[in-house]
C-alpha cells in the first residue's frame, strides 16, 4: 500500500475518533441536563449541545463520505460560553425557537398513540 494513502487513512480516522469522541462528551452533557429535576432551565444550553453533537456527526460523516483528510481537530478545542452573544449561537437558537419541534412540544399534546394489546394497531387517545 502506498504510504501517503496509508497516512491519509490514519489521519482520517483520527480525526473521525476525535469528532465522535467530543460529540460522545457533549452527549453526556446532554445526558446531566436531562437528568436534572424539573424547574431548571437549561433548555437553551440543551439545544446548543443537540447542535453541536449533530454537527459533529454531520462532519464526520462528510469527512468519511470524501475520503479526505480535513486540517487536523484541536486535541481539545475551548468550549463556547453558554451566555456567548456570537453570531453563530444566536442563529442557532432562533432556528430552534422557530422550528416546530420546540422543546417540550411533546409535552403540549393532549393526544396520546397507544398500542392496542393483542394486535399491530396504534389507537391515538386525548
Amino acid at each position: 500500500m502506498d504510504s501517503n494513502l496509508l497516512e491519509n487513512l490514519i489521519a482520517l480516522r483520527d480525526n473521525a475518533v476525535q469528532e465522535l469522541t467530543e460529540a460522545h462528551d457533549w452527549a453526556n452533557q446532554l445526558r446531566a441536563i436531562i437528568k436534572e429535576p424539573f424547574g431548571t432551565d437549561r433548555s437553551v444550553e440543551a439545544d446548543y449541545l443537540i447542535i453541536k453533537i449533530l454537527r459533529s456527526f454531520t462532519e464526520t460523516i462528510s469527512m468519511l463520505n470524501s475520503g479526505k483528510v480535513t486540517d487536523p481537530v484541536p486535541a481539545k478545542p475551548a468550549e463556547v460560553p453558554m451566555n456567548s452573544a456570537s453570531r453563530e449561537f444566536r442563529v442557532s437558537e432562533e432556528r430552534i425557537r422557530s422550528s416546530a419541534l420546540k422543546p417540550g412540544w411533546f409535552m403540549e399534546s393532549k393526544k396520546r398513540p397507544v398500542l392496542s394489546s393483542g394486535s399491530d394497531q396504534v389507537d391515538v387517545h386525548e
